[in-house]
C-alpha cells in the first residue's frame, strides 16, 4: 500500500480524528469542510464526552483537537484551515485564497452572531430579533459579494 488515501491523496490512510463533543459547535465547521474535501474524518465522541478529566492533554485546554497522525492541532478555526489546506480547497489564485479567507472569519462572526443570542435573556427574544434581522442582513452581504458565484 502506499499509504495514501484514495478519497484525497493528501492524507496518509491512517484516520484524521476529530476529537470534539456530538455538538453543532465549534467542531462544525472543520467537519464540513473536511466532507466537501473527501477527507475521512473519524469524529471521536468518546474520548471528548470524557471531559474534564482529559483536559491536560489539550493543547490549550480546550477542544476541538485534531489528530492527523503524529501531528495534532488545536484551536476551530487553525483546524479548518488546515482541512481547506489539505483538501486543495484555497483557491489556485491570491484573490481566491483572500476570499477564502474572507469567508472563513464571515463564518465565525455569524457564529459569535449566533452564540451571543443563544446565551442572552431573554433567550428567545435574542433569537427571533439574530434570525429577522442580522442574519438575514449577513446573507445579503454574502449574496451581493457572491454574485453568480454563490
Amino acid at each position: 500500500s502506499s499509504g495514501i488515501s484514495e478519497e484525497n491523496p493528501n492524507f496518509a490512510t491512517m484516520s484524521v480524528k476529530m476529537i470534539y463533543w456530538n455538538a453543532k459547535a465549534r467542531g462544525f465547521y472543520p467537519a464540513v469542510i473536511a466532507a466537501y474535501g473527501k477527507i475521512p474524518l473519524e469524529w471521536d465522541h468518546a474520548t471528548a464526552s470524557q471531559w474534564p478529566s482529559n483536559k491536560e492533554e489539550a493543547t490549550f485546554g480546550q477542544l476541538p483537537i485534531l489528530i492527523d497522525g503524529n501531528f495534532k492541532l488545536a484551536q476551530s478555526m487553525a483546524i479548518a484551515r488546515y482541512l481547506a489546506k489539505k483538501a486543495n480547497l484555497l483557491g489556485d489564485t491570491d484573490e481566491d485564497y483572500a476570499m477564502s479567507e474572507m469567508l472563513i472569519e464571515e463564518t465565525g462572526d455569524l457564529y459569535s452572531m449566533m452564540r451571543k443570542a443563544h446565551y442572552s435573556e431573554p433567550r428567545k427574544d435574542a433569537m427571533d430579533k439574530l434570525y429577522a434581522e442580522a442574519i438575514p442582513a449577513q446573507l445579503g452581504y454574502l449574496s451581493k459579494l457572491l454574485g453568480s458565484k454563490a
